[in-house]
């Protein structure tokens, strides 16, 4: 989606609002005759016998269809002078609004079964330090650390590269395996160096 698409979008909804209440309207005030014949504000097919005054007019302003055309025209309209004039792109509410608030609901949801099972986990749940000599090592914990591939960690002096991260299965006793390389000589960190805190006192075994 573009600025200028967004804009064709936003006269597309407000034109087809407009039509449709148009339509409507006449629809709906043909049958629904209120009023005398000289009371009349739009033009009707209906038989000369049968008036069409602006009561029908204003019975329909208070249906839901009446609702949806006039809010297409005003979105419509609204969408197409902020495209124009700021450059930016309003999504259409009935659609946008749906799925943020989803999202929403969605990102809740996970930090509560984050935050359940963290409180489910035995209490001397700490992290479990492994290295293989100089040159690898790797660290499974029950926490996700902000930690994606090629960010640069310390861990107890030395520095890391982060190769790989992953999720270990259901009752495998940690969530999450750090597989790490030592920073080659001569290799130039690119971003922030993350530094393990130890996630309590580490367990550190021979090999990994």
């Amino acid at each position: 989606m573009t600025p200028r698409l967004h804009l064709v979008s936003g006269l597309v909804e407000a034109a087809g609002g407009t039509l449709l209440f148009v339509e409507a309207s006449l629809a709906w005030m043909q049958g629904h005759p209120i009023g005398p014949r000289w009371l009349n504000l739009l033009p009707s097919d209906a038989p000369a016998e049968v008036p069409v005054g602006p009561w029908g007019f204003y019975s329909f302003l208070v249906t839901p269809l009446a609702w949806l055309c006039l809010y297409a025209m005003v979105e419509g309209v609204g969408r197409t002078l902020e495209a124009y004039f700021f450059n930016s792109m309003p999504g259409m509410a009935l659609v946008v609004v749906p799925l943020r608030l989803a999202e929403k609901l969605l990102s809740h949801l996970r930090e509560g079964r984050e935050l359940l099972g963290a409180q489910l986990a035995p209490p001397d749940r700490v992290d479990c330090f492994a290295d293989a000599g100089e040159e690898r090592c790797e660290l499974v914990s029950f926490r996700r650390y902000p930690w994606e591939p090629g960010m640069t960690v310390s861990i107890q002096g030395k520095l890391w590269v982060l190769e790989v991260v992953e999720p270990l299965a259901p009752g495998a006793g940690h969530r999450y395996r750090y597989r790490l390389r030592a920073l080659w000589p001569g290799e130039i960190i690119r971003g922030s160096v993350h530094f393990w805190d130890g996630g309590g006192e580490p367990q550190r075994s021979s090999g990994v």
